[in-house]
């Protein structure tokens, strides 16, 4: 697996911001992204694609951010895991 060194700065970056700021980052992307979607793949009224690009964004944006909180909390775990001396545990 990456270390820490080795992940990509925009990882590190985003895995750094607190929980708030991502939110902030990635709630409207979801929303408009998905907005997008319905309205354009799906053929949903204006309206609805708004309704649907909500409800799915806020689930989305939820998703987003316990998979980044998982995904660095596994790799801190590997990281002290690494980092103890063999015979130490």
């Amino acid at each position: 697996m990456a270390s820490t060194a080795q992940r990509p700065s925009l990882v590190r970056r985003w895995e750094d911001l607190p929980s708030r700021a991502q939110l902030a980052i990635a709630l409207p992307v979801a929303i408009i992204v998905l907005f997008v979607i319905h309205v354009t793949l799906l053929n949903q009224p204006l309206w609805r694609g708004f309704g649907y690009g909500v409800f799915w964004g806020v689930l989305a944006a939820a998703v987003i951010l316990v998979a980044t909180r998982t995904e660095k909390a596994k790799r801190d775990q590997q990281a002290r895991g690494r980092s103890r001396s063999p015979g130490s545990g």
